[in-house]
């Protein structure tokens, strides 16, 4: 019996190693010194791969092992939630090696205060990488948004989802955002400032989703205020999307103006960009002559192909046409 218990022991033991070695996380590990003091660095574990910028400041042993010129290299990154310990070379500005992560002792029992439980290792290890503290926790709880999934701690981790960037966009008006919302403004660009600055050009109350939509089409409270000054004020969300998509510009609008068509429409604006009614295409019409020409004119010439070269041969075999009659003779192959 003490021969049959003593081998039990031994299975046990070995079993716990083998449990726990399984749990241990292994790397590797490679950087490049971007600035004198940041780092750019890439830590591959299984099928994750994690690169993100870091002042060498946090990273004191290796700081102080570069400034001494050393090429063998071990530090540490430190963590809430554990120790990444790193070992390799470093040359020049690029170095490799291995790294191994440790966790902290107290990490999950104080994410236990705040209802997360049973942390996979795999995911203490993410939020060691991506510094999702209990501090972070506290600041998202704080800001309203407690009782997340680890995997939106992580998500907002990554796109810098603070809870100062919470509050501000609640003060302009967007409060309560589903947490793939938050992240959608983080990864576009729409921030508190964008939100104040199109509200003081006059775009006020937007919807979340056309928020986006203008940064993902670049109408910035910049091209907002040019057009104004270019005379186009009151222009709805929509028909500013319409101009970026299709290249109204305030320079476009300028250049039409100085060549005499001032105040046209919106719609035609955008007309004249879909049929290539440019400025270069209007001042080649006037140079041949034709100085005043309407704008649906100078829309059907375009669709037509009457061009500075086609007014030219038409002159040769008639004696000074109209605009219509060259839209005639084009469409009819004279």
């Amino acid at each position: 019996m003490r021969t049959k218990g003593f081998v039990l022991g031994i299975i046990l033991t070995l079993g716990i190693a083998w449990i726990l070695q399984a749990a241990e996380i292994r790397g590797r590990w490679k950087a490049e010194r971007e600035r004198s003091n940041r780092l750019q660095l890439n830590l591959e574990y299984g099928n994750s791969n994690n690169g993100f910028e870091i002042s060498i400041s946090q990273l004191p042993d290796l700081r102080q092992l570069l400034e001494s010129g050393a090429t063998d290299v071990t530090f540490r990154l430190v963590r809430d939630a554990g120790v990444i310990k790193f070992i390799g070379e470093f040359h020049g500005d690029e170095g490799r090696g291995s790294f191994e992560f440790e966790p902290d002792g107290t990490f999950e029992k104080r994410m236990a205060s705040h209802g997360y439980t049973n942390i996979a290792r795999k995911d203490v290890y993410q939020m060691a990488v991506l510094d999702v503290s209990t501090d972070y926790v506290q600041e998202l709880s704080a800001a309203g948004y407690a009782d997340l999934s680890i995997e939106d701690l992580i998500e907002m981790r990554i796109f810098n989802v603070t809870g100062q960037f919470i509050n501000e966009l609640g003060q302009s008006g967007y409060k309560d955002l589903p947490t793939s919302r938050l992240v959608e403004f983080r990864i576009h660009g729409v921030s508190p400032e964008f939100v104040r600055e199109m509200a003081q050009s006059g775009l006020k109350d937007l919807s979340p989703d056309r928020l986006v939509e203008f940064r993902i089409h670049d109408v910035s409270p910049e091209f907002v205020r040019e057009l104004v000054q270019s005379g186009y004020k009151d222009l709805s969300a929509s028909r500013l999307v319409e101009f970026r998509i299709h290249g109204v510009t305030p320079e476009f609008v300028r250049e039409l103006a100085q060549l005499g068509y001032q105040d046209l429409p919106a719609s035609r604006l955008v007309e004249f960009r879909i049929h290539g009614v440019s400025p270069k295409f209007v001042r080649s019409i006037q140079d041949a002559g034709y100085k005043d020409v309407s704008a649906s004119e100078l829309v059907e010439m375009q669709i037509f192909g009457v061009d500075s070269e086609f007014i030219q041969e038409a002159w040769e075999r008639k004696n000074a046409p109209t605009v219509r009659q060259l839209i005639d003779m084009k469409i009819r192959g004279r």
